[in-house]
């Protein structure tokens, strides 16, 4: 399998996909940081994040996580809980690290919070290394 790396089409961060979220990851400590300000287009429920966006915003957060501790890994299971909903227009910040590692199974941890640090959701996942 050829490494993985972040491309410029990447739905999460890349920079060259029209559609894409377009999230500009900074590390900080061992962790992965972004702050997601969600438009119209990310609307599921009047006035609120559709939850795949917030999924998905979460697994590149954990995703960036392990190439920041250079690990490649892919996401096998994903595991995501809502607190409350996130709102069009209201920024969104988003932390995700490394949790613990066996074998070739990496387990990742994120959080998706609120301007004023309410807890929006929270989401782990098991990578695998290929």
């Amino acid at each position: 399998m050829k490494d993985l790396s972040p491309t410029e089409h990447c739905y999460g961060c890349g920079k060259s996909n029209p559609v894409g979220l377009k999230l500009e990851v900074h590390k900080d400590g061992q962790a992965c940081v972004a702050r997601f300000l969600p438009t119209d287009m990310h609307q599921g429920w009047e006035g609120m994040v559709h939850g795949g966006v917030l999924a998905t915003l979460m697994d590149e957060i954990m995703g960036w996580a392990l190439w920041q501790n250079q690990i490649r890994a892919v996401t096998g299971r994903l595991s995501i809980r809502y607190y409350q909903p996130a709102a069009i227009g209201q920024e969104i910040l988003l932390r995700g690290f490394v949790h613990s590692r066996r074998g070739k199974s990496v387990e990742t941890r994120a959080e998706a919070r609120s301007a004023d640090q309410s807890l929006l959701a929270e989401a782990t996942a098991i990578c695998i290394i290929p």
